[in-house]
């Protein structure tokens, strides 16, 4: 089984999609973060220089804040589940009461 030669991936395939080096999940909210800052420009009736402005500086400081990977920044305010025993099989909360609730204990670490 492990005596053949492994197969050769190309490595584009594990690269994520991106425009110019930036990653799509980075780009895609900067151009959201634009869409707003071009709504309240509208409201507040903003010259285009103050747009242009606020466009770099909030733009830079996203690219910045992010450009290792969007889940560092953001995981420090939304933390991950905690998962002690993953060999129970997963009960949804909003189940229909016919289900069994699995009884779970945690393990003494």
């Amino acid at each position: 089984m492990y005596d053949e030669e492994p197969i050769q991936v190309n490595r584009m395939l594990a690269r994520k999609p991106g425009i110019a080096g930036i990653s799509a999940d980075v780009f895609a909210t900067a151009i959201v973060m634009d869409v707003v800052l071009f709504f309240v420009r509208s409201m507040f009736e903003l010259g285009w220089d103050v747009f242009v402005f606020a466009v770099i500086v909030v733009d830079m400081t996203w690219l910045i804040l992010t450009i290792r990977g969007v889940y560092r920044f953001v995981g420090k305010f939304i933390k991950p589940p905690v998962y002690y025993r993953a060999n129970i099989p997963y009960v949804p909360v909003l189940s229909n009461a016919s289900y069994p609730i699995p009884q779970t204990f945690r393990s003494e670490d």
